[in-house]
């Protein structure tokens, strides 16, 4: 009896040892908890570095400015909206810590990509356009992402034939998602914009938005090509446009924009039903307690609407009716022609 009492204590003295062993193993100062500690202390600092960019960044997802008819829209809103020199600061110099500490981990794209936009954001475009070239080279996942935020770079930085070449050659590569296939569409249909490239940029906005998911993005792009409809003198297609805008249920500010550019293409599209469609919407938006003090620039485009049928009388009656109405952003011009200058 004693041989198998002696074999339990023995196993239970290997049990004990094994669990002691394993638990120094896992201590913080055995190699396996430094690993540890050492990769929970990257990944805070990686997930910081993007809590603060994503921080500076919200002003952008909020935006509800009014929108100056004068002007083409942007898709994508410009560097200049965003003003936190400080975080953008900050995101750089964590993202390049982790990079010197950790530079074969599976993040280095995303901390190039982040280090990138936050160079974007500082209207730093050559710091920028260097790490999205980074990430591009590299071939990985965030390949198409990458070459989306370098299109930005350039065009921002005003090389709109740099842009122009860089986004036609991505949109040959067979590797990258539909997602940035259709951001890179609706960026080069601004670049076209910006050239006076009408039919391609038309064409590019509208094949552009069936790749995009987000709501804004789609408004501000259905948007852009109703002014570039417009412009080429397309008020039929220019008003189905607007209408699709609205329909996206973007903030109010694009909403409003994009409901009375509509009515003013339609009118100028012609037709005697359209016309009284477009004074029946016209009627329910100054109706509207949300369009309370958008009344008097209504009023102004009233008169625009009458004027632009050929009814001076009317018209004037309705200019008259508006005081202050001159001073509104959205909606003043007296020739209601669309935009005439690009940003």
């Amino acid at each position: 009896m004693r041989f198998p009492s002696a074999r339990r204590a023995a196993t239970v003295l290997l049990l004990v040892l094994v669990a002691a062993t394993a638990a120094a193993g896992c201590g913080r100062s055995s190699m396996v908890g430094r690993r540890v500690d050492d990769f929970s202390a990257y990944y805070n600092k990686f997930y910081n570095a993007r809590q603060t960019f994503n921080e500076a960044t919200q002003p952008l997802d909020e935006l509800d400015q009014s929108v100056d008819l004068g002007v083409y829209l942007p898709v994508f809103v410009p560097p200049t909206q965003v003003q936190n020199e400080d975080a953008f600061s900050k995101t750089i110099d964590k993202s390049a810590d982790l990079l010197r500490t950790h530079p074969g981990s599976k993040w280095v794209d995303d901390a190039l990509l982040l280090i990138g936009k936050s160079y974007f954001y500082q209207e730093n475009y050559v710091g920028g356009e260097r790490k999205f070239r980074e990430v591009v080279g590299r071939n990985g996942p965030l390949e198409g992402e990458a070459r989306f935020w370098l299109g930005r770079a350039l065009l921002a930085g005003g090389d709109l034939s740099a842009a122009e070449q860089h986004l036609a050659e991505s949109l040959q590569a067979d590797s990258l998602s539909e997602r940035w296939m259709g951001h890179m569409r609706l960026l080069l249909g601004q670049v076209h914009v910006r050239q006076g490239m009408w039919t391609p940029a038309a064409d590019l906005l509208e094949r552009g938005v069936r790749g995009v998911r987000d709501g804004q993005t789609r408004a501000r792009a259905l948007f852009l090509r109703g002014q570039v409809l417009e412009t080429m003198g397309r008020y039929a297609d220019a008003t189905r446009a607007y209408r699709s805008a609205a329909e996206e249920r973007p903030r109010y500010e694009l909403a409003y924009a994009a409901e009375t550019s509509a009515l003013r293409t339609a009118v100028r599209a012609g037709g005697r039903r359209q016309e009284r469609a477009v004074f029946e919407q016209l009627r329910r938006l100054e109706r509207d307690d949300k369009n309370r003090d958008k009344r008097p620039a209504l009023a102004l485009l009233r008169g625009q609407l009458y004027q632009a049928q050929g009814r001076p009388g009317r018209a004037r009656r309705s200019y008259e009716s508006s005081p202050g109405a001159g001073r509104s952003r959205v909606g003043t011009s007296t020739t209601p022609t669309g935009a005439t200058t690009a940003r």
